[in-house]
């Protein structure tokens, strides 16, 4: 018999799609460019972003509503209901419409990773820093630097609480509540650094870099006892982007797949692209989730059970 995870109800659109069906039926997603894609993160129940190299394209469903360039290459992007934030070589905030609103200045290397919060932001740099800033005054609250700490993903637990991942091996866990980056605690988490998390109050999921079956595992995280509590062995290739979604966790990997994962920890479902195109980064919307891949492409699957509906 497996470990079995209660996840906790949450409120946050962040780890609960719509339950709404898209309305706008199509057979793909049109694409404004064929660079590669960098980036995609959903901004509301109707609403997504996508970086491609230095474009943006704005879409609601499954159409594209507007689309702006920039000057910098676009690492990652985190979007909320009225903004959307593009990491690059720095740190731009910019209107649905493709307004920019503030520039916040100050990393020296690009930006590999953000998570937003109500007017908090968090952000995290091959530079060894994660900074804290609030984005309404463009003011830096606070920053902590660690020897080769190369960011590589954020997410936050709960409203005081953010799971930060890094090149060095480590997960670590900040309490924010005083609007400065205070350490919780430190956690190993083997061989492999994670590439990716996603965090829910006490559990934490993250998937790590690895090749040819070796190191790209996904494993789950209790907070409360600070370990380990399941290894999930299913890619063959680096795990790119990881998810909780209800009672399910999901994940996408260089190796073309994407993985259904039930509170157990055990693979209930796999779909692989019929040429193992990498996929690159996911996102959840919806009733299902948006995946896209090297080709370039973005894809839209139900989740119960996972099934390709528009790619």
């Amino acid at each position: 018999m497996g470990i079995c995870f209660p996840l906790p109800k949450t409120d946050s659109e962040k780890y609960k799609g719509s339950e709404e069906i898209p309305t706008n039926r199509v057979e793909s997603i049109q694409l404004q460019s064929d660079e590669f894609i960098s980036s995609l993160a959903i901004c509301n129940e109707d609403k997504w972003v996508l970086a491609q190299e230095n474009l943006v394209s704005m879409f609601s469903e499954f159409q594209c509503i507007t689309k702006w360039t920039v000057e910098e290459r676009i690492r990652t992007i985190c979007a909320g209901e009225n903004y959307v934030i593009l990491g690059g070589k720095n740190v731009e905030i910019f209107t649905h419409s493709g307004k920019l609103q503030s520039r916040l200045i100050g990393h020296e290397r690009p930006v590999n990773a953000m998570c937003s919060q109500n007017h908090l932001l968090l952000t995290g740099s091959g530079d060894w820093t994660l900074r804290l800033w609030d984005m309404f005054t463009q003011e830096e609250l606070d920053r902590n630097l660690i020897n080769w700490n190369v960011v590589t993903s954020l997410a936050w637990a709960n409203e005081n609480l953010v799971v930060q991942t890094s090149e060095d091996l480590r997960l670590r866990l900040w309490d924010i509540r005083e609007k400065k980056i205070m350490k919780s605690a430190v956690i190993h988490v083997g061989d492999n650094f994670a590439t990716c998390c996603d965090a829910r109050e006490n559990l934490v999921i993250t998937g790590h870099r690895g090749f040819s079956g070796s190191g790209c595992d996904i494993n789950l995280w209790d907070l409360r006892k600070k370990e380990l509590v399941k290894n999930i062995k299913t890619h063959s290739q680096s795990v790119e982007s990881v998810k909780i979604l209800d009672e399910e966790f999901f994940s996408c990997s260089k190796d073309g797949k994407i993985a259904q994962i039930n509170r157990n920890g055990e693979v209930v479902q796999i779909w692989t692209h019929p040429e193992e195109k990498p996929f690159v980064s996911m996102d959840l919307y919806k009733i299902g989730i948006l995946a896209a891949n090297i080709e370039p492409k973005v894809m839209f699957f139900n989740t119960n059970p996972l099934k390709l509906s528009i790619g």
